[in-house]
């Protein structure tokens, strides 16, 4: 079990975005269908949650240490909600109960963003894997981001940066952690 009150710096990794080893983004990926402009944006985003998040608690440094570890995470899926569609079905009774069945049924409200990522953190110095996660998550039927295509994904990221933030408080044994809320 690793010893994780003794960190005290970290190093945020550039998200990256999950490709085949020839660069490509895999068929049949939800990623392969979205411009690398967004993907790009998606990973600055990502990533910037995590600092922000991080910094509270540690020193986000460039360099290996022995009281450093390395948080590297990854983008596997995403998907933009539609807009219009959310925000109606949002609004509009029929669509919104429409919705609720789907998500009964399939555990996912319909035209709401989805995002998987994959994340793990390295001792620094040895490359020693201290902890690993992988998740997906779908946007909620909100009034909240209901007229940006990836302010579901961009709830998501948030979310994770927050997990992410209370899991290191908890192994390392605090009694201030704050679980982030659904």
């Amino acid at each position: 079990k690793a010893f994780f009150a003794k960190y005290k710096k970290v190093i945020i990794d550039p998200v990256t975005i999950w490709q085949t080893p020839d660069g490509q983004r895999p068929e049949g990926s939800q990623l392969r269908d979205i411009p690398i402009e967004d993907l790009q944006n998606l990973a600055f985003v990502f990533r910037d949650a995590m600092v922000k998040e991080l910094e509270q608690d540690y020193e986000i440094v460039q360099a290996p240490g022995p009281d450093v570890f390395r948080l590297r995470a990854a983008i596997t899926e995403a998907s933009d909600s539609p807009v219009v569609l959310d925000f109606i079905s949002t609004f509009e009774p029929i669509t919104r109960t429409i919705s609720g069945i789907s998500k009964l049924n399939t555990g996912t409200n319909i035209w709401v963003g989805q995002a998987s990522v994959e994340a793990k953190l390295l001792d620094s110095q040895t490359g020693d894997l201290l902890m690993a996660g992988i998740d997906r998550r779908s946007g909620e039927k909100t009034f909240k981001g209901v007229t940006s295509s990836w302010d579901d994904v961009r709830a998501s990221f948030e979310h994770w940066a927050k997990a992410i933030r209370w899991r290191l408080c908890d192994k390392s044994g605090r009694s201030d952690c704050v679980a982030p809320t659904k």
